[in-house]
């Protein structure tokens, strides 16, 4: 549920109405009510089967898991068990022992005469190693990741999930590994899947690089061959047509944040792009926050908002809304209810984030000490979003 704060909370009034009256006779019993049947309570665990634990659990949080995952590790689960329990350990963010009991799963051999267990073996190897490539490259164990995803490849060429797991999340493994060769190969065979990410990702090798030439080859190819992915591939065109001409000034934007946002530009500066119906922006933010300051007083980033006429209280766009009442209404979400650390925020104008061709929510742009553009990534808030994210700014800050 929403982190909301006080102020946020609509208010509802009650309204009379009138129903004409039901005509009721002297000899007529009162009407019993009938009775409301009690709503069964809600599980929040399920101690009997692991799988229908992991139900429950694949909808809460990190700490949930780990404790749920070493409730069974320590009932000794095992066998077909075993990959509900990694499951676990993955979303509790303990990398090290999801991997551990992925690998237990994968080397578990049910006897022949358990034919559900068999069933449950063959069915389900698959979805544990592509688990398994996500797995490595969340540990940052990117050889590990490359050998999981070649595997993943040989031994199941039909599975479901090949485009990601097979080709493009080891394409950024390869990437974070120094491998830029391997990582444009890789990511080409996931074009060849048809898969926009891996166009994209194609692309962002190349502009990452300031090879803004060899980007829009690479877009023009797979755009001829793909029949999805249109909107973010037209858009990607505009990115690149834009790239160190499109810039970008602090003047006249509003400062929303906690901390002052910086009058001018004048360091490479990354950009995050949210609303106020944006889920978790704060936690995605938060995340920029810490990356940035890996780069100490190289790199700037910021938060960037517009105008949305939005009323959070009400939760309606309202068109009479003043600019000043949004300002307010930014200001006291970013200090009420962000989690911290946040960089800096600013409240800018649609025809701003036009120039920039920030058009997607939790987009990020990159600009040069000029304020010009130099790198913009769709953003889907998963590891490797922000691992490419992380390679551009130090390409730029270099």
């Amino acid at each position: 549920m929403p982190r909301l704060a006080r102020w946020m909370l609509a208010s509802f009034a009650t309204l009379p109405f009138f129903v004409a009256p039901t005509p009721v006779r002297a000899e007529d019993p009162p009407a019993d009510k009938p009775e409301k049947p009690e709503k069964p309570e809600k599980k929040e665990t399920n101690d009997e089967k692991p799988f229908d634990d992991w139900k429950i659990c694949k909808q809460r949080g990190a700490k949930h898991n780990r404790d749920r995952a070493e409730f069974w590790t320590t009932k000794g689960a095992g066998g077909k068990d075993l990959l509900w329990v990694a499951k676990m350990w993955n979303r509790a963010l303990e990398f090290g022992k999801a991997a551990e009991v992925y690998l237990a799963f994968l080397a578990w051999t049910p006897d022949a005469a358990d034919t559900t267990g068999q069933a449950a073996n063959q069915k389900n190897r698959p979805l544990a190693l592509a688990d398994l490539v996500e797995v490595y490259f969340r540990a940052k164990e990117y050889a590990k990741c490359l050998e999981t995803a070649e595997k993943f490849r040989t031994d199941f060429p039909d599975a479901g999930g090949m485009s990601l797991f097979g080709w493009d999340i080891p394409g950024h493994a390869a990437r974070m590994a120094g491998d830029e060769a391997k990582a444009l190969e890789l990511f080409e065979k996931a074009a060849e899947t048809k898969f926009v990410g891996g166009v994209l990702d194609l692309v962002d090798v190349h502009l990452a690089a300031g090879r803004v030439d060899d980007a829009k080859a690479a877009l023009a190819k797979w755009t001829a061959v793909l029949e999805k992915g249109g909107k973010e591939l037209a858009w990607m065109k505009e990115v690149l047509d834009a790239v160190g001409t499109a810039q970008a000034s602090l003047e006249g934007v509003r400062s929303i944040g906690t901390s002052e946002a910086p009058a001018a530009i004048d360091k490479p500066t990354l950009l995050y792009q949210w609303t106020m119906q944006t889920g978790n922006a704060d936690r995605s933010l938060r995340e920029i926050e810490i990356m940035r300051r890996g780069f100490g007083d190289a790199l700037a980033a910021m938060g960037v908002a517009t105008f949305k006429k939005y009323n959070p209280q009400t939760s309606k766009i309202e068109a009479d809304m003043t600019e000043d009442q949004e300002t307010e209404f930014y200001k006291r979400m970013i200090s009420e209810t962000f989690i911290t650390p946040q960089p800096p925020h600013i409240l800018v104008t649609q025809a701003w984030l036009d120039t920039l061709k920030m058009k997607w929510d939790r987009q990020v742009v990159i600009l040069d000490k000029q304020g010009k553009l130099r790198y913009a990534r769709l953003n889907q808030e998963k590891p490797w979003d922000y691992a490419a994210i992380e390679l551009a700014a130090k390409a730029l800050t270099k």
